[in-house]
């Protein structure tokens, strides 16, 4: 959508995606949208522009199988909702001693981010 319409010169923030007359959520991939092969989309003009205020929902399951759900600004760093997270579930999910060697995982579209465990010199 973003480089059709740089292409084309309009604002993608201004303008979404329909498929028969529903609109398309253009935050989920493509494989879970539910589109058919083939698909003719129309392009829209949003009644509301997006902007960097939007809001996802965010889960966070724990190692101990204990899952909780929260609301976080688009524009929210990872560290910020880990932090939140933290303080509501009661777990320390970002300071772990250096010699325990521990790190928060991101799961991301089913592939797994590992933060950098080296020390800076």
């Amino acid at each position: 959508m973003e480089e059709a319409c740089l292409r084309e010169g309009y604002d993608s923030d201004k303008y979404g995606l329909k498929f028969q007359n529903k609109a398309v959520d253009e935050s989920l991939p493509f494989r879970l949208t539910g589109l058919p092969n083939n698909a003719t989309l129309e392009m829209i003009e949003l009644e509301e522009q997006r902007s960097d205020d939007s809001i996802v929902q965010i889960a966070l399951q724990m190692p101990d199988g204990r899952r909780e759900m929260r609301d976080f600004a688009i524009s929210t760093s990872l560290m910020d909702v880990l932090k939140r997270f933290s303080e509501s579930m009661g777990s320390q999910l970002t300071n772990f001693p250096p010699e325990e060697l521990k790190a928060p995982v991101l799961c991301y579209m089913n592939k797994q981010v590992f933060p950098s465990l080296a020390k800076a010199v």
